[in-house]
Formats: C-alpha cells, sequence, structure tokens
C-alpha cells in the first residue's frame, strides 16, 4: 500500500510463461494416390517367356485435372536357353537365361516427396508452382495494402516420367555352386520439373515447366560361390557391384541452375559440387590464395572462379561381399559393403580449419590448424593465416569411399531336444551373437562417410551394435 504521494510501487512477481496468453491453432492437409494396373505372362514350350503389365496413375497433387493420370506400359522377355537342343550337351552351365525388357513408368514420388530437386522451389504439395500467388503491398508512403500477384504459377505441369531399359542374363556353372547375374540397364526421366528464366517485363524470375531430361546409365553384377560343399563344412562366397553413370541431359532454356554447394548443369552427373578451388596460404603474407576463372591465382574469394570439377556426392561405384562359413553346428556369416567414386562436403571439417579467432571459439585450436596453419612469412601451410577468414571451398570437399564391416554373426545350432521316453521337447535352437558396424577404413575424416545428404554436418552415425539371441522351434 502507498502511504504517501510520490512513492512508487515495486515491481511485481510474476510467472511469465503462466500469465502469457496462449493460442493454439491446426490445420489439415491430404492427398491421394490412386492406380490401376493388368499384368500377362505367356511361355511357349519352357523356353520363351513374354510379360506385360499397362498402368494408370493418379495423383490428387497435380492441379489439372487433364494431367492428373497417366496411362504407362512395359514388356520383358525371358529365354531359357539349356531348353534348346543345341545346348542340350553341352556340360558347363546348370543355368542360363538371357533377359530383355522395357517400359515406361511415372514418377509419381517425384511429386510426393520433390525428390529429384531439379529444382523446383516450391512448397511439398506442389501446389505452389502449379496456381498463381500473392503477396501484400503497398506504394511507399501510402497507407492502402493491396495483394499482387509473386508467382505466376503454371496449371499445364504433368507428372514425370521414366523410360526403362535393361538388358540381363542370368548363369550357374559347376553344378549350379557358382551363380551369377549380369544386368545393364538405362533409365532415362523425362519431363523432368525445372524453373525455366522468363523475361524481365513479365514481372516474374521464372515459372516451373516440364523440361528436363536426366538419364541414369549403370551395370550391376551378383555373384555366389559355394568354393566348399560338404556335409561337415561349407564355404560361401558372395559378392555384388554396381557402376551407375549419371547425366542431366537437358534443362530447356537454361544450361544449368546453381543450388546451394552443387549445380545442375546439362552434360554433368546430378549432385556436382560447384564451389571455388582453394589453392592453399600464400607464403609470404598467409592469404588464402584461389584459382581465378581463367587459371591464375587471386586472393580474395570475390574474385575467384567458380568450378564444378570436384566430383559429386552420389557415389559412382558401390557394392559388398559376403563370407558364410559352417563348420559342424557353428556358422559365421560376414558383411562387408563399399563405395568410392564419392565425395561429400565436410562442413565439420571447415569449422575445425576455418581459423579465424572468433569464427568458432570451441574449435578454433584444432589440431590441424596447429600443424598446417600460416604463422609468419615463409611459411609454407595449407590453411591461411587467422587473419583472414575462408568460406566453403574445394578444401571442403573430401572424398567419402569406404569400406565397411556392416554384420558379424556367429550362430551355433542346438539339435532337438527329447526326453528319456522319445517325446520332442525342443525340435531345433538357435543361439547366435550379432555385430553391427563392427569397423569402417575411409579417409573421410567427419563423422560418417556413408550418407546421401551433399554437405556433413553434426549427423547421427551408424550404430555400432551387438545382439545376442536364441531361436527356439518347438
Amino acid at each position: 500500500r502507498l502511504t504517501e504521494t510520490g512513492q512508487y510501487a515495486g515491481a511485481l512477481p510474476t510467472n511469465g510463461a503462466a500469465t502469457y496468453p496462449q493460442n493454439s491453432s491446426s490445420a489439415k492437409s491430404g492427398f491421394g494416390i490412386r492406380s490401376y494396373f493388368a499384368t500377362a505372362r505367356y511361355t511357349y514350350d519352357g523356353k520363351y517367356s513374354i510379360n506385360a503389365n499397362i498402368r494408370r496413375d493418379g495423383t490428387s497433387r497435380i492441379v489439372n485435372i487433364s494431367n492428373r493420370e497417366i496411362t504407362t506400359w512395359s514388356a520383358g522377355f525371358t529365354w531359357n536357353a539349356l531348353k534348346e537342343k543345341f545346348l542340350a550337351n553341352q556340360r558347363i552351365f546348370t543355368d542360363l537365361k538371357v533377359r530383355a525388357s522395357y517400359g515406361i513408368i511415372p514418377n509419381i514420388g517425384s511429386i510426393v516427396t520433390n525428390s529429384y530437386g531439379v529444382p523446383l522451389n516450391g512448397v511439398p504439395n506442389y501446389q505452389g508452382p502449379q496456381v498463381p500467388s500473392f503477396v501484400n503491398s503497398a506504394y511507399a508512403g501510402s497507407a492502402v495494402v493491396g495483394l499482387v500477384p509473386n508467382n505466376p504459377g503454371n496449371p499445364d505441369l504433368k507428372i514425370e516420367k521414366i523410360q526403362k531399359t535393361n538388358i540381363g542374363v542370368d548363369f550357374a556353372v559347376w553344378q549350379n555352386r557358382a551363380r551369377f547375374t549380369v544386368d545393364v540397364y538405362k533409365n532415362k526421366t523425362i519431363d523432368l520439373f525445372v524453373n525455366q528464366p522468363l523475361s524481365g517485363t513479365s514481372g516474374f524470375g521464372t515459372l516451373a515447366i516440364n523440361a528436363g531430361i536426366m538419364t541414369n546409365k549403370g551395370i550391376e553384377f551378383v555373384g555366389n560361390v559355394d568354393v566348399v560343399k560338404k556335409r561337415d563344412f561349407n564355404l560361401t562366397v558372395g559378392v555384388n557391384h554396381s557402376i551407375q553413370k549419371n547425366n542431366i541431359e537437358d534443362l530447356g532454356l537454361v544450361n544449368e541452375y546453381v543450388v546451394g554447394t552443387f549445380i545442375i548443369r546439362r552434360g554433368l552427373p546430378y549432385g556436382s559440387h560447384y564451389t571455388t578451388n582453394y589453392l592453399g596460404a600464400d607464403p609470404a603474407t598467409g592469404r588464402p590464395m584461389y584459382e581465378g576463372p581463367t587459371g591464375n591465382t587471386v586472393y580474395s574469394e570475390s574474385a575467384a572462379g567458380q568450378f564444378a570439377k570436384f566430383g559429386t556426392y552420389l557415389p559412382k561405384h558401390q557394392g559388398g561381399f559376403n563370407l558364410d562359413v559352417r563348420f559342424k553346428a557353428i556358422t559365421v556369416s560376414a558383411l562387408f559393403s563399399y563405395q568410392f567414386d564419392v565425395t561429400r562436403y565436410d562442413n565439420t571439417g571447415n569449422w575445425i580449419t576455418r581459423g579465424t579467432l572468433g569464427y568458432h571459439q570451441a574449435v578454433r585450436a584444432s589440431r590441424e590448424l596447429i600443424d598446417n596453419q600460416w604463422q609468419k612469412p615463409g611459411d609454407v601451410k595449407f590453411y591461411q593465416s587467422s587473419a583472414f577468414d575462408r568460406g566453403f571451398n574445394s578444401s571442403d570437399v573430401k572424398d567419402a569411399k569406404f569400406l565397411r564391416f556392416r554384420n558379424l554373426i556367429v550362430s551355433y545350432a542346438i539339435p532337438a531336444i527329447k526326453t528319456a521316453s522319445g517325446t520332442t521337447l525342443v525340435k531345433s535352437a538357435r543361439f547366435y551373437v550379432q555385430g553391427q558396424n563392427l569397423a569402417i577404413w575411409s579417409p573421410w575424416k567427419g563423422v560418417d562417410p556413408e550418407d546421401n545428404n551433399n554437405i556433413s554436418l553434426n549427423e547421427y552415425p551408424n550404430p555400432r551394435a551387438f545382439v545376442v539371441g536364441l531361436d527356439i522351434n518347438f
């Protein structure tokens, strides 16, 4: 209580979180996919098989009703060569089949998840690029606010299509103890969503259209060989390897798009890194050196050239191999996987090697900087003086190849357990110990090289795990 005039009250204690008015809101969205399909298969004389299918798919995410559904088809042929009379007496192959297929499928997934990103900067439901949008605006000095169009929209967008071609052969030799599969394929995606530039007089920058073409060509190989096959001892070795070459063939009226740290350019694979080429520290001054647009040496990022010669974050080579060994009741199975010809941005590495005193206090004195940062004139070091900053550049694009010991299982087969009278209590049992992600060998210095993301930053690595189990069959 105030006892006289001119006296003020002290601050009233409040609980801000409790007294602040809380608002609630809700929203609901939905979409649907509808598909119909029919298949047919015919085999003649056990030698020749033909299969075909036709399907019709639709998605509510396409605004234009005329483009909302698409009809596609595919067909395949298989030749069982060993059924031919002229191969009846051969003793090399125990299985030999030749396959070929061609078809067109809808790329519905690109609409649902924006997985291709070549690049359509729209909202996930894809309404943004298809319908006009407006923003509030007012002339300078005017209190009257009106609506101004900021996106023209293209209601004629349609579903992307993938033309798939595949030729393969399955064969086995050595009394079916060595089994192999080889496939050669080409997938061509057409009508890709791309942003087409518009005339400046239109008032808009770009318009989303179906104009992109991208191809994936590759070969896949799978082999399994029973090296030893005896009653008490088996040894099987397996291997698989795939090679894929990606290429952007067409982007409509433009030749390239820059998307963050990579570029989508006609003639290059998807996900090609696009950045400046860092050449190290100037021995005399400690300034960072870069490759200029014409191959000369420059001393600032603004004067440096941008290049797309540092690879892509999508691996060209992937594969694995396995080893299965059984000795009586004990079985050991090991699986390894690998990838190479792949590079990624090591964002964490950039943090600990950027080197400016105030950039990241926690890691400014990393060992890599202590060993390889310029300190005084005459130093031949890779990292620039702490007086100069360095952004993302080629020094942060690192080799992400690896060989991973992915899985190991050691098991013991327990035979049937019976009572003295012959009653079966347990038909069989299996005790096993399993380890996952046990080791990895890689030049990558970040957290984990195995990720399909372009930039590595604070990502959760593949965890090492151990499992002990018992399977019982009663």
